[in-house]
């Protein structure tokens, strides 16, 4: 008997349905958190078909870098829903075609589902995002099942919580405007969906080499959009701006439908890192229909490092996949080698470099390999141009590294807990509780336990004794307990906490998620969160008892909720926080901040300081124009303001936009001594601080911030700052080991500066016995 091929797509198309409406219960009915508000359609194994899942793994990756981050949008958990708010259409799906003015355009972008909040003034950025990319070989319709509309309506229904929405279906285009499909209640329509592209200009980009031929291989090409009045050398304005990736392998790439009139700029990226990435920038297309021609020339060659990779044994690692993190004391970036047949290795430079700057350390780390291998080294110094043999560099097993902890992480009833986590501090002397002469966070990866509950914590680092402390979401931990090192047997018990749920009401024209609330308790480290769009915040597994609520904006209190009883294993509801009513309690501070010569002082650092001091201390920043806008409490009538390298000024509050003419803090210079023992690959951090406890606390944690920070310094050389602010400040010392990250304290200098500012360098360092001790605590740690 023949089956009928129509029949058999049916079929499979059937199952895949039931598949993942399966999953979908699964996620919905069990106990597990509710799935991330920002989803991604899975990368196909293989060929992408007409499932309008399979998405190319280029818009995988686009949408990916692009998409915005889940928990800075909602910052909460959402409710998990027990039922279906609608059932199930019998229509399997909806056709999407996106139109443009001649047809039927290719938008390789595909659509999304967004969730928007019905308010007014205008609407809140968008909470919920469902990806869904043009399939490769349909390219004039995109398939839109029934279940995702469906699951885009539950999980809005979730997140509004009576509060009025509608789901809106938009195309995925970073440079083209288009129309929109509005689902204002859950209705499958049954014809196709048309968005509607408005008519817009082309750009063009032609990439050439140094001899300014084509290109005629894969590059990828960026394009941006910026406002007519950015300026064309502002870098950071334009890497703010959103940016269409495409990849095309013939030397140039159309861009179509580009809103006219905008700003450009083109961006060319070699993904081989052969040549240095280049970009232009320039006017856009000035009316529909006009074509913008842009020539990127790819003329340098990029820097790059190549090297050999062995093994213990001195054997080369051939053909191996090697995670390359490269790290500065500001931040890391990460890339990925594989070695040839005689484990060597080459890669280009200029990405890395332009995400970095300059690095300070390597680590090579096998990937997918039973037998882990790593090498940490400082990294040399780069060349601008050719490239840099590292030579051959040995990767030892991970193994070498002892156990410092095992145990066993379980809840009241001795159940496994999987999934909890462990922070590790080492402490001295052993005391359970302290206090401690030594108290460091070591610098461990994430420490987690397994589906049985077991954890282990393995480092190459020297201690002496282990603080340990879980922590699982919904759960407290009932105590934490110091161990020695190579402690198997250590038992760690949580226990399901209780749950605090509320909602804020606040005027209009507030972002609500600026709030944040800070949950305080005697003895305990506090716990922070912040309202979602709607302004629903909620505290999870916290201990049973008493405990306040603290609201604040730019770190001044709003409001104080005390007393509020928390129960075990519940949703704890208190009628103050349901809602908490804000409204009608701020008003904007509108201030233009210039020197004594009339000119504007723009990119500053701003403390404001509420007058009489009370503990509060909010910050804010001046824009090009020297305009700083800062919410604070109506009570607020007087304040200090401090701007860096100015000396602080009273304000009192007026209505309008005040003018504040500043001058220039006093410069006080210290020359840096007592460095001499410390070896190349150590680097000495001088941080400004105040003592705790100080008078006029908030004022001269203003006048620390302004004039100071963390920063790098060697012996002999001067380090100025400004000084808005006469006082006691305390210098603080670290020594920080570039190949490893880690960080000893050297010691606490107290230094009386004056606002005068003398014209004289003071000497100041540590002292040779706080560099031997430090010194020597890093040796060891790193087992040098």
């Amino acid at each position: 008997m023949s089956i009928s091929p129509r029949l058999c797509v049916a079929a499979a198309v059937l199952l895949t349905a039931i598949a993942l409406a399966c999953s979908l219960s699964r996620c919905l009915f069990s106990d597990a958190p509710p799935a991330p508000l920002v989803q991604l359609a899975p990368v196909p194994e293989s060929k992408p078909t007409n499932d309008p899942l399979s998405a190319p793994p280029a818009a995988i990756q686009r949408e990916a870098s692009e998409r915005p981050n889940a928990e800075a949008a909602v910052a909460v958990e959402t409710p998990v829903a027990h039922e279906l708010a609608t059932a199930p259409s019998d229509a399997a799906a909806v056709l999407v075609e996106v139109l443009d003015e001649h047809g039927v355009a290719r938008l390789d972008d595909g659509v999304r589902l967004e969730l928007r909040w019905l308010t007014v003034p205008p609407r809140e950025p968008s909470l919920l995002r469902y990806f869904l990319p043009t399939p490769e070989d349909a390219p004039r319709e995109i398939l839109l099942p029934a279940f995702e509309l469906e699951k885009a309506f539950l999980r809005a229904r979730e997140i509004a919580r009576e509060r009025p929405f509608e789901v809106v279906l938009a195309a995925n285009t970073k440079i083209a405007t288009c129309s929109e499909h509005v689902f204002e209640e859950l209705a499958i329509p049954r014809e196709t969906i048309r968005l509607h592209l408005q008519p817009g200009g082309r750009v063009r980009v032609n990439a050439v080499d140094a001899a300014g031929n084509s290109i005629a291989r894969a590059l990828s090409y960026r394009l941006r959009l910026a406002p007519l009045e950015t300026a064309l050398d502002d870098d950071r304005s334009f890497d703010r701006l959103p940016i269409l990736v495409r990849e095309t392998t013939g030397g140039t790439c159309l861009f179509e439908h580009v809103r006219c009139p905008f700003l450009i700029e083109a961006l060319v990226v070699d993904p081989l890192g052969m040549l240095d990435d280049e970009h232009v920038r320039m006017l856009g297309p000035a009316a529909p229909g006009h074509e913008v021609q842009v020539t990127v020339q790819l003329a340098d060659e990029a820097p790059r490092i190549l090297g050999r990779l062995l093994d213990e044994e001195l054997q080369p690692l051939r053909s191996r996949a090697i995670a390359l993190d490269v790290k500065n004391r500001q931040s890391a970036a990460h890339s990925r080698i594989t070695t040839d047949a005689e484990g060597r290795f080459s890669l280009g430079w200029t990405m890395l470099r332009r995400l970095l700057g300059t690095p300070e350390q390597l680590a090579f780390t096998t990937v997918e390999d039973p037998e882990l291998r790593t090498l940490r080294m400082q990294a040399p110094a780069f060349p601008e141009h050719g490239a840099l043999d590292l030579g051959d560099l040995v990767l030892r097993p991970l193994e070498a590294e002892a156990l410092l902890a095992a145990g066993f992480l379980h809840d009241a009833a001795g159940q496994p807990i999987a999934r909890a986590s462990v922070d590790v501090v080492e402490v001295w002397p052993p005391t359970p509780n302290g206090p401690w002469e030594v108290a460091r966070r070591l610098t461990l990866g994430h420490i987690e336990s397994d589906a049985q509950g077991r954890f282990e914590i393995r480092s190459r680092e020297t201690v002496r004794a282990l603080h340990l402390t879980p922590r699982c979401r919904g759960y407290f931990a009932v105590s934490s307990i110091v161990v020695e090192p190579g402690t198997r047997d250590a038992h760690l018990e949580l226990r399901r906490g209780g749950d605090l749920a509320g909602r804020i009401q606040a005027d209009p024209g507030l972002n609500l998620r600026k709030l944040s609330l800070r949950l305080e308790r005697d003895a305990e480290k506090p716990m922070l969160t912040r309202p979602d769009g709607a302004g629903a915040f909620r505290f999870d597994g916290l201990r049973p008892g008493r405990t306040s609520i603290r609201v604040e904006l730019a770190g001044v209190a709003l409001e104080t909720i005390q007393d509020l009883e928390i129960r075990e294993g519940v949703l704890n509801r208190d009628p103050r926080l349901d809602p908490l009513d804000l409204r009608d309690r701020l008003r904007a501070w509108r201030l233009r901040l210039q020197s004594s010569a009339g000119t504007s002082i723009a990119e500053r650092r701003v403390a404001l300081v509420p007058l009489p001091p009370r503990g509060d201390l909010a910050w804010g920043h001046s824009d090009r124009e020297g305009r700083c806008t800062v919410l604070l409490p109506k009570e607020v009538v007087e304040l200090r303001l401090f701007v860096a390298e100015c000396n602080p000024a009273v304000l009192t509050w007026r209505d309008e936009e005040q003018t504040i003419a500043l001058t220039n803090a006093a410069r006080q210079h210290l020359r840096i001594t007592g460095l001499d023992a410390v070896p190349e690959e150590l680097e000495t951090e001088l941080q400004l601080g105040v003592p705790n406890g100080s008078d006029e606390e908030g004022m001269r944690h203003a006048a620390a911030g302004i004039a100071g920070g963390s920063r790098p310094v060697r012996q002999g050389s001067e380090v100025e700052l400004f000084v808005p602010w006469s006082g006691t400040y305390e210098l603080r010392w670290y020594l920080r080991s570039k190949v490893d990250g880690m960080r000893r304290e050297l010691g606490v200098t107290p230094l009386e500066l004056s606002a005068e500012g003398p014209a004289r360098a003071l000497e100041v360092g540590p002292s040779a016995q706080d560099v031997a001790r430090a010194l020597a605590e890093l040796r060891t740690s790193s087992g040098r």
